[in-house]
């Protein structure tokens, strides 16, 4: 997890320093990566400590929670970068 997180700071210098939206994509995603596998793993650490079966579906909805978060997130810039501000099937 530390990992992906040097991995996504090195790709937001580089995509800042090139001005490519793609590379910032990119690093965005890392950062995602790095998230959901921090979810999964204190999920599995919590089933096994406790226990509980109902954790890996509160889990779930972390991941659920963070992807939904993201695709909005996504979606206003994709909105507030297009040069005619319309969404593909809103006209």
């Amino acid at each position: 997890m530390p990992i992906m997180y040097i991995l996504a700071r090195r790709k937001l210098d580089v995509a800042r320093q090139l001005g490519s939206r793609a590379m910032r994509a990119d690093a965005v995603e890392s950062i995602t990566c790095g998230w959901l596998s921090l979810v999964v793993v204190v999920g599995l650490v919590a089933n096994v400590l406790l226990a509980a079966w109902w954790v890996d579906a509160v889990t779930s909805l972390g991941i659920v929670w963070f992807v939904v978060k993201e695709a909005r997130g996504a979606a206003r810039t994709a909105v507030a970068t297009s040069e005619d501000h319309v969404l593909p099937g809103t006209t």
